[in-house]
């Protein structure tokens, strides 16, 4: 009898997990697993901004099943839960209903906001809901088609021509308007990279922050930066780049420059947005500043990056395409100095079934590869959060990966691995979209 005992088992841990509810307190995320209901309830309180991010997957598209009871309001101006996709897709409900919906047609993630006014007064039971996959087709959508709230009359993406990366070359002065480097506060010292999306947001990694519980008040913004300060780590000395404590990163002899000499325009950060659902595996790393003030895009030379459509994971192959990474990072992997003259580098896009072999453990659909089977050239320390870009033929640049992590630098068959963009572009947008942003700039 006994030999029945862990088919016995995992029969009986497999129903349990079916009835498995999962409580999302306010803020959380969740990925959506087959078989799981994750259910949560939000009761009433003046004042309230909660956000839930429900994650699907390539297996799994989200479905949610809201009981609403608020306060009835024309229009719902006070009151009110908003569901959407972030993109095309949005539903904005108050009084008292319970309804069922998934996604636009191609996208597959759901989030949801419960606001309250400060006033708000009453007996009112708030809201119950419960997310799983979506098995039934005749589940209503959002929205039918994918439609990208961008005006048609701006531009994105586009690198201006005017004439830690290990083995890149030296970028042109503002050759990629959108990049950013994010300093330690009052300084020019960059310890991550990152892009801005639009006039109020920076798309960068959670990781940057995230161990180190560094605050958005330490840090600042630049932009339309080029030649800055190091960085030095502890035991740094200055000989040649390629012993252990070298500083001599491309650049290290170059006068100093300030903002003024550089034209920089430096920012304040009033908010870091991790990705809920972040792991100390650097599953989920991602992460979005929201800048105290908006950047004057038609007042300056400053282009945000182009971010790839929502439903990109099904419809753009990467297979055989080429990215470009650009930082301020180390030059060597024993190096103890950021760089001081940025640095890009060219590489190819290494399919996901050859990285997995490589990070057998580690490496998620959230991830993807690029670099050189035979090291030699990468992204090192500090150029975390910094973009992965891809320029189309149009020659927009999108921005397909977020550096993240990977096994020293340029290592043999160790190849840098990037936050993949394409499955976080909802999220992006629904969290970066709620302010009021402007994605691009105007056309001349």
């Amino acid at each position: 009898m006994s030999k029945y005992l862990p088919r016995l088992l995992a029969t009986l841990l497999t129903i349990i997990s079916i009835l498995a509810l999962v409580n999302a307190q306010c803020g959380k995320g969740f990925e959506i697993l087959d078989k799981v209901d994750t259910a949560f309830e939000q009761a009433l309180a003046p004042g309230l901004s909660c956000k839930w991010d429900l994650i699907g997957s390539r297996i799994c598209e989200v479905e949610v099943t809201c009981t609403i009871d608020l306060p009835a309001e024309e229009n719902c101006p006070d009151n009110y839960l908003i569901v959407t996709d972030g993109f095309s897709g949005i539903k904005r409900s108050c009084g008292s209903e319970t309804f069922t919906v998934k996604p636009s047609t191609g996208l597959r993630d759901i989030f949801l906001e419960l606001v309250t006014s400060d006033e708000y007064t009453g007996e009112h039971k708030g809201i119950e809901c419960t997310a799983k996959c979506a098995s039934n087709d005749e589940t209503p959508r959002l929205a039918e088609g994918l439609e990208r709230h961008v005006n048609e009359r701006c531009v994105c993406g586009l690198r201006n021509e005017d004439d830690r990366i290990v083995g890149g070359v030296d970028a042109r002065f503002n050759e990629f308007p959108w990049l950013a480097a994010i300093v330690l506060k009052g300084t020019r010292q960059p310890f991550c990279g990152g892009a801005l999306i639009n006039d109020r947001f920076i798309l960068t990694a959670a990781h940057c922050f995230y161990f180190a519980k560094k605050p958005p008040g330490e840090i600042d913004v630049l932009l339309h930066a080029h030649t800055l300060d190091m960085l030095m780590l502890a035991g740094a000395q200055n000989v040649e780049l390629g012993q252990a404590g070298s500083i001599r990163g491309p650049g290290w002899e170059a006068a100093k420059k300030t903002d003024e000499d550089e034209a920089t325009i430096r920012l304040e950060a009033e908010e870091i947005i991790y990705h809920p659902l972040f792991n100390v595996k650097y599953n989920y790393d991602y992460a979005l500043i929201r800048l105290k003030k908006k950047v004057d895009l038609g007042d300056s030379d400053i282009t945000p990056v182009c971010l790839p459509p929502a439903n990109t994971f099904d419809e753009f192959g990467l297979d055989g395409k080429n990215f470009t990474v650009a930082g301020w990072g180390f030059a060597d992997e024993k190096a103890k100095g950021s760089t001081r003259l940025l640095q890009k580098l060219d590489m190819p896009y290494i399919d996901w079934p050859t990285c997995k072999t490589f990070y057998v453990k580690h490496l998620t659909e959230r991830m993807i590869c690029a670099g050189f089977l035979d090291g030699i050239k990468d992204a090192c320390t500090g150029d975390s959060g910094g973009p992965l870009v891809h320029q189309l033929e149009n020659k927009q640049f999108w921005q397909m990966g977020v550096v993240s992590w990977g096994d020293g630098c340029a290592r043999a068959k160790k190849p840098g691995v990037y936050a993949q963009v394409t499955e976080m572009a909802q999220w992006i947008n629904f969290h970066a979209y709620s302010h009021d942003a402007k994605w691009c700039k105007d056309s001349k």
